[in-house]
């Protein structure tokens, strides 16, 4: 095997053994710019196992690079297929080894920071029954298989915010209240105290204005305010405004709907003495009080 290291980043697996003691173990690496020349010089293996044999024994006395590959996932391969035909496990005492390895143990460009560690191996966990929480909890824990616990947030409603909103009042009520939460709320109350919403109808916005000042001034309208049709009698023609518009006091706009039907305003004939609809008024005279002719 070639030691030539201007060759960088050459995956390789490996083999270490202590022969006094009969223990194995084989393993493969595939970091960058890794080479085979770093085995037992920069690089000796990442197991924890590995390493508590070394600081009990020592230094294993074989020391071999079975294998040099061009990509890691080639590299990973191939150990998954070495372990599995030397059945390592727990229950094999002669490789250190604890599992099989996996083709799929490519773990390039994972984060290996201090909050990468703290994230790989660890999922927040409760109780399927109880919904009880649990903290961290090692993906290792068998009770992730039997479902008897699950992940923190299963079963949680994403629903619409008013569902969101309802849970968090349901959570909150009966939680004791601090005096500086209870000024604050206070303040908040005071603030808004005597406000109404109302639609400015020279904007056509929603505002927030004093009570006093909605009672008093036309201009605004109730929030959910909208346009309706109201009877011009200058011209004669259905015109929108809503129902605060002062002209609705003035005259300048009559309500139709309360004569009882819409259609313009009810008049009185000054010959039948009777009510007729502005609709039909002009009809009602063309019909019953023609000039003479001749």
């Amino acid at each position: 095997m070639s030691n030539n290291s201007t060759y960088r980043h050459r995956p390789y697996t490996y083999f270490i053994k202590w022969s006094t003691l009969q223990v194995s173990y084989y393993g493969c690496r595939y970091a960058r710019n890794c080479d085979p020349t770093d085995l037992w010089v920069d690089y000796f293996t990442s197991s924890k196992r590995v390493a508590a044999v070394r600081r009990e024994h020592g230094e294993p006395d074989i020391i071999q690079v079975r294998k040099v590959f061009d990509t890691p996932a080639q590299c990973t391969d191939w150990e998954a297929r070495v372990l599995l035909r030397l059945r390592v496990g727990a229950k094999n005492a002669a490789y250190l080894n604890l599992r099989p390895g996996n083709k799929s143990w490519n773990n390039t460009g994972i984060d290996f920071t201090a909050a990468g560690k703290k994230r790989r191996g660890f999922g927040v966990a409760k109780l399927a029954t109880t919904g009880e929480r649990l903290g961290r909890v090692s993906t290792d824990d068998p009770r992730w298989l039997t479902g008897e616990i699950v992940g923190a947030t299963a079963g949680y409603v994403t629903g619409s915010s008013a569902v969101r909103n309802a849970a968090i009042s349901t959570a909150l009520k009966g939680k004791p209240k601090s005096p500086e939460h209870r000024e604050k709320m206070r303040l908040v109350h005071e603030q808004h105290k005597g406000m109404v919403q109302a639609l400015d109808t020279r904007t056509g916005t929603i505002v927030k204005i004093s009570r006093t000042l909605f009672e008093n001034d036309p201009l605004y309208e109730g929030a959910t305010a909208k346009l309706r049709r109201y009877y011009e009698p200058a011209t004669g023609n259905m015109v929108s405004a809503y129902k605060r518009d002062p002209r609705l006091t003035t005259g300048e706009l009559v309500d139709p709907e309360k004569f009882g039907k819409v259609g313009g305003p009810a008049v009185c004939c000054l010959c039948c003495k009777r009510e007729h609809y502005m609709a039909h008024f002009n009809r009602h005279l063309t019909n019953n009080y023609k000039k003479p002719t001749g």
